[in-house]
């Protein structure tokens, strides 16, 4: 007993629809690279082993689609002190022409939340920080589904159709600071560089939390030395001498911050009119081929990708980035370097094309227990 050869012709790009149970048997077919010709109709055995070896392969998809997130590399692209977010949410970020990039961040924030964060700075020529720009993305894992993101400040602005919460506070660099936090991982970047922080600071921040479940949120603080205002930070904070001139100095701070920090939303495209952008040229330039022979599935194909599942040392970190948005990742395809995927489509391939391994090893196993009955 075995599977049945198909006898009609197919195109690479219907593996997507593969994810459909019902299209399975449409659109299988087997490849034959120096095997001998069977002919459409005709059943072909599968070894034992070759059957076991599908349970591995599946394993070791499975692996790579949540090794897709594991990465510690900032994920966000700057140029032209433009920040481009392409999820989470889908926005660019502009900056004055006068702010000088520092660098970026990225790590697992009190091991609940992934965070990235940017820095730019506006300083003097011996590298004294007078504004600070802070830009920071960050989302709980999914191994905290418990927690949420909570403001209450009663203040909000709007930037370009999106909203935020607005807070400010003072701050003296003598106040204590807490270890792994994000305020430490900044200043440690900041420094790094050889700039030097003001004895106190002034900062407006701007959070926009996305989703009903608030577990995502884009962070700007804009900060800048309170030398200028002509007080010290212990002097306009809570209980200070010249805490009655705070409220006016704290207005025109937030509208500094407003008009320095530009935002404009990227507009995502549906998911069903990506897939249609990307596989109508597919199907219409490119052409079809027909079903070629049949090839026994071979062991030691499987070896190769095996190795991968050996080199995963951190399987909760491919589960905490398992929520990566892949849609707008893109790269060539391996055997025609004119196509182009979306990383999403790709995973899909992969995991649709190893699907229909399995489904054809029960289809085989049922034979057999039949045969054997």
């Amino acid at each position: 007993m075995g599977y049945v050869v198909s006898p009609q012709p197919f195109h690479p790009q219907a593996l997507r629809a593969a994810a459909d149970e019902d299209e399975l048997g449409k659109l299988w077919y087997a490849r034959s690279y120096s095997r001998p010709t069977v002919k459409p109709g005709e059943t072909l055995m599968i070894g034992d082993q070759t059957l076991q070896s599908l349970a591995p392969v599946m394993v070791a998809v499975t692996v790579c689609v949540l090794l897709v997130g594991q990465t510690s590399k900032p994920e966000r692209k700057v140029g032209s002190n433009v920040i481009t977010s392409l999820r989470d949410p889908q926005v660019r970020i502009e900056l004055p022409k006068s702010a000088q990039y520092v660098g970026a961040d990225r790590w697992i924030l009190y091991d609940i939340a992934d965070c990235e964060l940017h820095a730019f700075v506006e300083a003097d020529t011996q590298k004294n920080v007078q504004r600070l720009y802070w830009v920071q993305f960050e989302s709980y894992l999914p191994s905290r589904p418990e927690l949420r993101h909570k403001y209450d400040s009663p203040r909000h602005m709007q930037m370009d159709g999106m909203d935020f919460y607005v807070d400010t506070w003072v701050r003296g660099m003598d106040s204590s600071i807490r270890e792994g936090s994000d305020l430490e991982h900044i200043l440690a970047l900041i420094r790094g560089k050889g700039y030097k922080v003001p004895p106190g600071m002034m900062s407006v921040r701007l959070v926009h939390l996305l989703g009903e479940q608030k577990r995502k949120e884009l962070m700007i603080i804009y900060s800048e030395d309170v030398v200028p205002t002509g007080f010290t930070a212990n002097q306009l904070q809570e209980g200070g001498s010249a805490r009655s001139q705070w409220p006016a100095i704290e207005k025109e701070l937030i509208e500094r911050a407003h008009e320095k920090v530009t935002l404009q939303p990227r507009k995502r495209v549906p998911g069903k009119e990506r897939s249609e952008m990307l596989y109508r040229p597919v199907l219409l330039y490119l052409p079809t081929i027909s079903a070629p022979s049949v090839a026994l599935p071979s062991a030691l194909r499987v070896l190769p990708t095996l190795s991968v599942i050996q080199r995963v040392h951190r399987i909760d970190l491919c589960q905490a980035y398992a929520g990566l948005d892949t849609a707008p990742v893109r790269f060539p395809k391996p055997f025609e370097r004119g196509v182009r995927f979306s990383l999403a489509t790709g995973l899909h391939v992969i995991t649709a094309h190893e699907r229909r391994h399995l489904w054809q090893a029960w289809r085989v196993r049922r034979a057999a227990e039949g045969a054997t009955a």
